[in-house]
């Protein structure tokens, strides 16, 4: 080291950078509130947050993908009234908490309802079934007096009307497929061939999103990560060719997603994001991530679920299930004249967001996805208290408060990249005795601590050292033949014994 600089270290402490905190900082998040609801809902997620004790954002991000799925391509928005973008309600929907935050039981709650309509239509589908296989066997007897005749018939030249007959007697019920309304964990060529059949689309249920994340993150998923986002806008086309399977094609991709997952799980996946890696918009296409603060404190609580709340919850998920499409044009809602210029408005203020030099490039790009969401709140709103195709701009304005709120989530979930930052520079001061004067960033990789096992966890947490004053970074020494390599030094004013006394350990791989 160069004396001077060692000698400034030593003895002239006062001039070395000043220690600041190691402080986590932690974006606000507004809390859900009543009037963001439909009263059904709202009601709902009242009883469930207060019955489990949980947050009532889990709560309701899970009620609003039941919806999405219930209505999928039946109504679609056109947020303009002559251009031809149009909106399909698919949303995806990240519950964000630590262990034990209740996220499970709280979309369990909810989606009971739409699981218990799924075994209905099953059952329904099974009873069909039954029926038209003893339809069938009635009919055999039948065939074969018109198979008798259309070969009378073929005999005396008649070949049109023999098959004609025949045509009539191989006519048979094909077996009803049940209507699938959620799907788990189904291989893509499998999700695939289950959209194909039911053409208004899924709700992909992942108790832990985690290992779904972690499995596109993957080399070898890229194309199953690419079906995935062909599925977001619920709009796209998508083919698999298969030797097994055949040909199976979806016209339109319409999923939803809703799942939970701890924020340190979260943290690979938003730091390649963030630095470019994997910036394909999947992690944004999560606009309902609500990672609201946890409960301070449970107590034992035994309540019976609150039946009114939950048969008109049931009464409004049957209703949306059995919405008809008589033509192209019902499909389709559109604002009211006061509704088009709010959302206008609205829009043209959220382009201010987007293009502030001051907003990340990351949630520049996840509020690029939020009118489709707002469009799809909006949509979903007015379909749980109307029947009509006119979107209020009440039901708007309900929607639109719903934009601080999921901004300030969006903030929060990617300031997880910066907390986990914070924690690896944290446990890096923790090992500083492991650590001698003028270390390098690869002395620090090659000990495979918990959250410095990659060198961007490694240089994130020495840059957050350095800016703190924790460590002084030393420029790269030209001297020798080797590749110049910035080297750090404790600052003496943690303790000035210590630091001249670094602990001599051998080099091992603790995960420690």
């Amino acid at each position: 080291m160069n004396p001077l600089l060692k000698e400034a270290l030593e003895n002239a402490v006062d001039t070395v950078p000043k220690l600041k905190p190691l402080e986590e900082q932690r974006y606000p998040a507004p809390p859900l509130t009543r009037e963001m609801l439909p009263e059904t809902i709202a009601k709902l997620v009242g009883d469930v947050a207060n019955r489990i004790q949980c947050p009532p954002d889990f709560v309701a991000v899970a009620a609003l993908s039941t919806l999405a799925v219930l209505i999928g391509r039946k109504r679609v928005l056109a947020p303009k009234t002559r251009d031809n973008w149009i909106i399909v309600p698919t949303l995806w929907a990240s519950v964000i908490g630590g262990p034990s935050s209740m996220k499970s039981p709280a979309i369990k709650a909810v989606l009971k309802p739409l699981m218990e309509l799924e075994r209905e239509l099953k059952e329904f589908a099974d009873q069909e079934n039954k029926r038209r296989e003893l339809l069938a066997e009635l009919k055999k007897n039948t065939i074969k007096e018109q198979q008798k005749l259309a070969q009378v018939k073929f005999e005396e030249g008649k070949t049109e009307e023999a098959l004609a007959i025949m045509a009539e007697a191989e006519e048979s019920e094909e077996p009803l497929l049940a209507t699938r309304l959620i799907a788990n964990d189904a291989t893509v060529p499998k999700l695939v061939e289950i959209l194909e059949q039911n053409p208004n689309g899924l709700l992909m249920l992942r108790d832990e999103l985690s290992g779904f994340i972690s499995k596109l993150n993957s080399e070898d998923a890229q194309s199953d990560r690419a079906f995935y986002l062909e599925c977001y806008d619920g709009d796209g086309s998508y083919t698999t060719d298969r030797i097994a399977r055949g040909t199976n094609r979806v016209d339109h991709c319409v999923l939803s997603i809703i799942g939970g997952i701890q924020p340190s799980k979260l943290e690979n996946t938003l730091s390649a994001a963030i630095s470019g890696k994997a910036d394909d918009g999947l992690i944004q296409r999560f606009q309902l991530a609500v990672y609201p603060d946890p409960k301070s404190k449970r107590v034992w609580r035994d309540m019976e679920p609150d039946s009114k709340v939950m048969d008109d919850y049931r009464a409004l998920l049957k209703k949306l299930l059995h919405l008809e499409v008589e033509s192209e044009e019902e499909r389709i809602l559109r604002f009211s004249e006061d509704a088009q210029v709010a959302f206008a408005v609205w829009w043209e203020g959220l382009q201010d967001d987007i293009s502030n030099p001051d907003t990340p490039q990351i949630i520049q790009s996840h509020f690029g996805k939020m009118p489709k969401t707002i469009g799809t709140l909006a949509t979903l709103f007015h379909l749980c208290e109307s029947d009509g195709h006119s979107i209020s701009v009440e039901t708007l304005t309900k929607a639109l408060q719903w934009w601080p709120y999921l901004k300030a989530h969006a903030f929060r979930l990617y300031g997880i990249v910066d907390s986990a930052s914070m924690s690896g520079a944290k446990r890096l001061f923790g090992k500083r005795h492991l650590l001698e004067n003028g270390f390098t960033a690869r002395d620090v990789y090659r000990k495979g601590w918990t959250s410095l096992k990659d060198t961007e966890q490694v240089n994130l947490a020495l840059n957050i050292l350095v800016e703190h004053g924790y460590l002084i970074e030393f420029p790269p020494s030209r001297a020798g033949t080797g590749r110049p390599t910035v080297s750090y030094r404790w600052n003496p004013k943690l303790s000035k014994e210590e630091s001249d006394k670094p602990v001599q350990i051998a080099q091992s791989n603790s995960n420690s």
